[in-house]
């Protein structure tokens, strides 16, 4: 009665964006990073992913994600307005079996959400 859930938080401009400053003053390694071509105008992103966990609650993958983050909030967004960056974060869980997880939004999420200015953006997939 679980589902696979992952998370993940990007960072992305239509312009081109320095990668290795926002690596450098993070302290984190993106998992990974680039120009996504799939939308237009093109955007530059850089992207912090935690693995697919197999679990009925999104609130363990996001947790997970969030003490990567946390602590990190003013340096977000110093290079959100040097680099005229966006964000967001992504939970995506995929219900299978005609089970749908527990699609937790917590204070701790809503916290961080504000205080980065960061867009929330859900994924739910059902295969059934």
């Amino acid at each position: 009665m679980e589902t696979n859930v992952r998370a993940r938080f990007v960072l992305f401009s239509e312009g081109k964006i320095e990668q290795d400053k926002i690596s450098q003053q993070l302290d984190l390694l993106p998992t990974r990073e680039g120009v996504n071509m799939k939308v237009e105008p093109a955007e530059a992103f850089w992207e912090l992913a935690i693995d697919t966990k197999i679990t009925f609650y999104t609130e363990e993958v996001t947790n997970e994600l969030l003490t990567l983050l946390e602590g990190k909030e003013t340096v977000l967004l110093k290079l959100k307005n040097e680099f005229a960056l966006k964000s967001k974060l992504y939970i995506v869980p995929v219900a299978e079996n005609k089970i749908l997880p527990s699609i937790d939004i917590n204070k701790r999420l809503l916290r961080f959400l504000y205080l980065t200015d960061t867009a929330l953006d859900i994924d739910l997939y059902v295969n059934w």
